[in-house]
């Protein structure tokens, strides 16, 4: 196989449905396979992609492992040369991944992890890639009284790339991580990596792999050949609920793992 795309699920059978009706008839099942993790959903998930969508691989954890491991178990059960993920809340206009994707890394060999631009449900930019973040990052991004003070706020502008303008930005363009949603690399750089750490249940499991990829001196790109709509849906978006404490921890296990000493 060329290409495996690997895509999560975990009681979410409407939006997924959503996402694989926009590409299933269209996708070529002779050089590419779609891999479905379904975390232990209750809501049908399984049957109903099972009966619907029947050249999907499927898997099936009784309970919700969470994003690396649950991505780790897709590639275990892949047989392409280059992995992509996607979330379960994009949309799928434009497959021809194989040859966008060939062709990127024939022009570019020295790609860690590549994604394609990401497009808001309106169509308009969305920015999906960013600079490796600093220690109150966090902070920054979810506590609003802080985001008042000048400082915090240059600290998550520049995160999040607000310096650039989308209209002018030149691709590929290089980057040093870009969000889970669409992630493509080589297979052989996911078994170097050993793949996405276990120990990260959902969260900063993204930017810990591309900046992995980095070290081993590759470069990370965004493409806009092809464009993908995203539903975003920030999972940790309510203020110290506890999935956002899960985040954090993880996000300060990654920095401390990595080494990350400043910011």
């Amino acid at each position: 196989m060329d290409l495996s795309i690997v895509i999560l699920s975990w009681n979410e059978l409407g939006v997924l449905d959503r996402c694989l009706d926009s590409f299933y008839d269209r996708f070529d099942f002779s050089t590419g396979e779609i891999i479905l993790i379904d975390n232990g959903s209750t809501d049908g998930t399984l049957v109903h992609v099972n009966q619907r969508y029947p050249k999907v691989i499927t898997y099936r954890f009784e309970h919700n492992m969470g994003v690396s491991v649950s991505r780790n178990k897709a590639v275990e059960l892949s047989s392409g040369r280059f992995i992509m993920t996607l979330d379960n809340d994009t949309i799928i206009d434009d497959c021809h991944f194989v040859e966008a994707i060939d062709n990127h890394y024939k022009r570019y060999p020295e790609t860690g992890v590549l994604g394609f631009k990401l497009l808001n449900s309106d169509g308009s930019f969305q920015q999906s890639f960013r600079r490796f973040p600093g220690w109150i990052q966090p902070f920054a991004a979810r506590v609003e009284v802080l985001q008042k003070i000048p400082f915090f706020a240059n600290v998550q502008n520049r995160h999040m790339m607000s310096d650039l303008d989308p209209a002018s930005l030149e691709f590929p363009l290089v980057v040093d991580y870009m969000l889970g949603a669409n992630q493509i690399y080589r297979r052989a750089l996911f078994d170097k990596l050993e793949g996405y750490d276990s120990k990260i249940f959902y969260g900063p499991e993204d930017f810990d792999f591309c900046m992995r990829a980095g070290r081993l001196g590759l470069v990370n790109y965004v493409s806009d050949t092809l464009s993908i709509t995203h539903a975003y849906q920030r999972k940790t978006k309510k203020k110290f609920s506890r999935m956002t404490l899960r985040h954090f921890y993880y996000y300060y296990y990654v920095m401390m793992k990595n080494g990350v000493r400043h910011g």
